[in-house]
């Protein structure tokens, strides 16, 4: 096993979904009976996990970039494709943390992104 997927296994074993959720990264193991509001919030946290994925390679590629160089290689080293890690970090560097709505999606900003009038735009479609 590859040392980011031992690190990845370690550090998901966290119970980020609640105390009765254990997430690895291969699976998602429930332990005992969750309420039904356990659930539900167990759902909505891992959307809200889902839906920040992008802005999250965006952000980090962006610093690790500025602090190391080579966009090329932190897709390589971490399995990512480079296209799409390279749009996550040009879409999070259009915006900063300010300035993205949490009304909307990453792929509204990400079309919006190119404009000059983007945060109009955004503020129109939220």
């Amino acid at each position: 096993m590859s040392q980011v997927r031992e690190i990845a296994k370690k550090q998901l074993g966290l119970k980020v979904l609640g105390d009765n959720f254990e997430l690895l990264p291969n699976a998602l193991i429930v332990h005992g009976m969750p309420s039904t509001e356990e659930y539900d919030e167990a759902f909505r946290r891992l959307s809200l996990i889902e839906s920040a994925q992008s802005w999250w390679w965006g952000d980090l590629a962006n610093a690790r970039e500025r602090d190391y160089g080579s966009l090329k290689e932190i897709a390589e080293r971490y399995g990512k494709d480079y296209k799409a890690l390279s749009t996550c970090q040009w879409v999070a560097s259009r915006y900063t943390h300010p300035n993205r709505l949490g009304t909307l999606g990453f792929k509204h900003h990400m079309i919006a992104a190119p404009l000059e009038d983007r945060l109009e735009w955004l503020k129109r479609a939220s």
